[in-house]
């Protein structure tokens, strides 16, 4: 409604002032139309008219001319601005696309590795019953340590009763034949390096048919700091059936002196074999404790060739 108002007054506006321009055009017509030279001045006043329009002309023509000139400059800028902004779309679309790639990428990647995940798990779960199975062989060992401690048992009343002494070392491979091979090897599978080179010590005390002194031992091997654990060691060789040893009295067993009476004939003809085969699987070549251990074994071997020579 008030748009409609609003148009209705300014055409009636535009009517009333036509109308008076009408009216103004009727007077000046009727008033000078009768004066001398009137279409001179009439000439006069449309060349004057003409003149005015043309300067009018002209300034149009100059300010539409700068209008135009800064819309086309106008136009430059945005055409420019345009192409900023495709370039710049272009790099958004490039860099899209990298980033697409990197996530194909990274979903190969992940593929990969959730398969290498699944065979580490499966090795994992074949070295957990890997280790329920030596538990189980520990488990069995352990329950044959009673009938162990029950032939030590015999074993002490018969050397108490006065019976033969050890024989030599040709004979070794007989003795404790009921003693299992593998616990052998499983023995050397599981102890350290220190437990291993003790129980050398012990075939060559064997071997030369003397005295085992723990604390000698120690000395030669260099482990004086770990004697109380190679003593253990060597009594748990005893209980085992592996080793037999013996002690005049408990004073002497406390001191870590024993006769050896009993030895594994698997073991004392295999235990150079078998510490070779101990040290190059727990120290690869060139390894500085490969190298110490290697000279433990000449210095036990100069040792018990020294104590032969002084018999």
């Amino acid at each position: 409604m008030n748009q409609t108002k609003e148009s209705s007054g300014v055409i009636h506006y535009r009517y009333w002032i036509l109308i008076l321009l009408l009216i103004v055009i009727a007077i000046a017509t009727d008033r000078w139309t009768g004066k001398e030279g009137f279409t001179d001045y009439l000439s006069n006043a449309a060349t004057m008219t003409s003149l005015l329009l043309g300067l009018v002309a002209i300034i149009y023509s100059f300010v539409s001319n700068s209008t135009i000139s800064s819309s086309l400059g106008s136009i430059n800028t945005v055409s420019d601005e345009v192409d900023s902004v495709n370039k710049q779309i272009g790099e958004y679309i490039a860099l899209a696309r990298d980033i697409e790639k990197a996530g194909r990428d990274n979903v190969v990647n992940m593929a990969e590795i959730s398969s290498g995940m699944k065979e580490k798990l499966g090795e994992f779960a074949e070295l957990l019953t890997a280790m329920g199975d030596k538990n189980n062989e520990m488990h069995d060992l352990l329950s044959k340590l009673p009938g162990r401690l029950d032939d030590l048992d015999k074993r002490v009343g018969e050397i108490s009763l006065g019976a033969k002494p050890k024989k030599a070392e040709g004979a070794a491979g007989t003795a404790v034949a009921h003693v299992e091979n593998k616990i052998v090897d499983r023995l050397f599978d599981r102890s350290s390096a220190a437990e291993i080179f003790a129980l050398y010590f012990c075939v060559k005390v064997w071997r030369g048919d003397k005295a085992l002194d723990i604390s000698e031992l120690c000395r030669v091997l260099d482990v004086s700091s770990v004697e109380q654990m190679i003593h253990g060691f060597v009594r748990c060789l005893d209980s085992i059936g592996i080793v037999g040893i013996h002690s005049e009295d408990k004073e002497k067993a406390a001191d870590g002196l024993y006769t050896i009476d009993r030895m594994n004939g698997y073991l004392s003809d295999n235990v150079e074999k078998l510490l070779e085969k101990f040290l190059v699987d727990k120290y690869e070549e060139g390894d500085s404790m490969l190298k110490e251990w290697r000279d433990t074994i000449v210095e036990v071997d100069k040792h018990f060739n020294a104590s032969a020579a002084d018999v």
